[in-house]
């Protein structure tokens, strides 16, 4: 029997899961996410645990069912979006992500619309698109910027 080892990185919890082809859920778990750096309008979270909570979920599936775990032939992974991972070219975090809830970008989103007068996409561009949290990234981290290699989604880091 061929197993899919299907993950959901939440707002508040990650969840794992062994399916098999028919699509039915085999073993189960759920891990509370890690906690946010929140403060007014800022939000961050380092990326490395959510690496730590796929680990855990792994051996916690593992662990339950050992059979099926061994049979494990592909890996989905969904989770938050409007959130970004920041890079440097060594693969590594070069500081915490941005959540969805950080609206510091606010004003680089503002500028970024008002640029791009009646382009069709200028209107989407607000505190959580990426152009703007690179844009603010640019101006406020100005070292983390130039060192920055890649931009990615939660579950495409994991």
């Amino acid at each position: 029997m061929s197993v899919v080892l299907a993950c959901d990185l939440g707002g508040s919890s990650f969840r794992a899961a062994l399916i098999d082809r028919s699509g039915a859920t085999q073993a189960e778990c759920a891990i509370p996410g890690p906690v946010l750096d929140d403060q007014l309008d800022r939000s961050e979270v380092a990326a490395e645990a959510w690496w730590t909570l796929l680990l855990q979920a792994a051996g916690r599936l593992a662990d339950q069912a050992p059979g099926l775990f061994a049979r494990i032939e592909g890996i989905a992974i969904c989770g938050v979006t409007r959130t970004q991972v920041f890079l440097g070219h060594d693969g590594r975090e070069l500081r915490p992500a941005l959540t969805w809830k950080d609206a510091r970008a606010d004003a680089a989103g503002t500028r970024l619309r008002e640029t791009a007068g009646q382009h069709s996409e200028a209107g989407r561009i607000n505190a959580f698109h990426p152009l703007a949290r690179l844009a603010w990234l640019a101006e406020a981290e100005p070292a983390d910027f130039a060192a920055l290699a890649q931009v990615l989604e939660p579950k495409d880091y994991l």
